[in-house]
């Protein structure tokens, strides 16, 4: 799964038409429900790495008088970074299904978007018990609306976890994806009687918060669009938050791409879970050269790739190379890289930052990694050098630390 996709998701669902009253008028309470078999909204450059996903269980819910009342359990999948967890923020909203014949679905949002702030979920693994309580009063304008285009067959319950961490440095959005009965249909009864149902959570990594992009403005559920990056530091701060940021090193990366990627290639660098650092669409750029902080303690990896993820390596189909891995101490660093976007080559060079000049040269024409593939292989692979000389400069980096040290005594 990887790269994320629109924002605002409503991929619309099929299913068996719903019956009418006598009078033609569509019961709330009839109205098969189901959650997360939309979407509500995702980070437009979210991104992962395959691994265990978070869960999420509705424990129950009720149709109250101005709204659908739901409880929920949610496991989120772990961070790969140590960093202290902060207040996250559950946002909802609520979507019509129809049929518009002949296998055509349609669909329509309802004016209901509404968001809770949570306390910092804590543990390993962490759980949160939350309630949200949907507003009402558009379905029926809702369903009138969807009606112009196909008949109602369903409701559903949208939800994106958005959690904070190191003092609202870093966020994790968690869109609540369907999981249910497997036929992407409504599960978990009628609105009028809702039951239990499960679903997963995509491993989406941190990114720091500064990096949130804008919600497009949607007619019936945001129509002035969205930051809610923005909205959940406001409720961060308005909780209180004793999460602390992550210690960092300075780095100054520097990337030189020859021939240029043509398309929608993308380079991240990143951590083993998928946590990144820094993201960017290339659009035919051919050198990169950035002040960027580096977490410490784990090791990061720049990866090339074709703009459906940094999982290209784990079964998608698609198509990049990685090099790293990159070793931190508290030391700057200078990260220099080359890749070739054609035969999908990189080559990596690590150096103690504070020595580096201004205009360090660029790593030689490259020609580690395998085409299509992650720098990994046998021992004279490219990988298995990058990962003796990271470690070699961390060991030289740890030795200088000491001998100052001595010094200074």
């Amino acid at each position: 799964m990887g790269r994320a996709g629109p924002r605002l998701l409503l991929t619309i669902v099929a299913a068996t038409a719903l019956a009418s009253s006598a009078d033609g008028a569509v019961r709330l309470a009839d109205i098969p429900f189901g959650v997360g078999m939309n979407g509500l909204f995702n980070e437009a450059r979210n991104d992962g790495r395959q691994g265990e996903p978070g869960t999420w269980e509705l424990l129950g819910g009720r149709l109250g008088a101005k709204a659908v009342e739901l409880t929920f359990r949610i496991q989120p999948p772990r961070v790969g970074l140590a960093v202290q967890a902060g207040p996250a923020v559950l946002f909802g909203g609520l979507s019509l299904s129809g049929d518009a014949g002949g296998d055509v679905a349609t669909g329509q949002w309802v004016d209901s978007f509404v968001a809770e702030t949570l306390a910092p979920c804590l543990g390993d693994p962490c759980r949160f018990d939350a309630g949200i309580a949907l507003p009402v009063h558009d379905v029926a304008a809702a369903i009138r609306r969807l009606e112009k285009h196909g008949t109602l067959t369903s409701m559903s319950a949208e939800l994106t976890l958005v959690r904070s961490f190191g003092g609202g440095t870093w966020l994790q959005v968690l869109p609540f994806s369907f999981g249910g009965n497997g036929a992407l249909e409504a599960d978990a009864g009628r609105l009028g009687s809702i039951g239990s149902t499960t679903g997963t959570m995509f491993p989406y990594g941190l990114f720091p918060s500064g990096q949130a992009t804008l919600l497009q403005a949607e007619p019936d559920l945001l129509p002035a669009g969205f930051d809610y990056g923005a909205d959940v530091e406001r409720r961060r701060r308005d909780i209180g938050d004793g999460s602390l940021p992550l210690a960092t090193a300075a780095g100054q990366l520097r990337v030189r791409i020859n021939p240029a990627c043509e398309g929608s290639w993308v380079l991240t660098m990143h951590d083993e879970a998928g946590d990144r650092i820094f993201d960017t669409p290339l659009n035919g750029a051919r050198a990169i050269d950035e002040r960027i902080p580096i977490p410490t303690g784990v090791p990061w990896w720049l990866t090339l790739q074709d703009g459906g993820g940094i999982d290209f390596d784990q079964g998608r189909s698609g198509s990049g190379v990685r090099v790293g891995p990159i070793g931190t101490t508290e030391q700057a660093i200078a990260v220099d890289a080359a890749f070739n976007c054609v035969a999908l080559r990189g080559e990596l060079r690590v150096t103690d930052g504070s020595l580096e000049a201004t205009d360090a040269p660029a790593p030689a024409s490259p020609v580690s990694g395998p085409s299509g593939g992650a720098s990994v292989g046998d021992a004279t692979s490219p990988a298995v050098i990058l990962v003796v000389a990271s470690a070699a400069l961390v060991l030289l980096l740890a030795l200088r630390a000491l001998a100052r040290n001595a010094r200074s005594r």
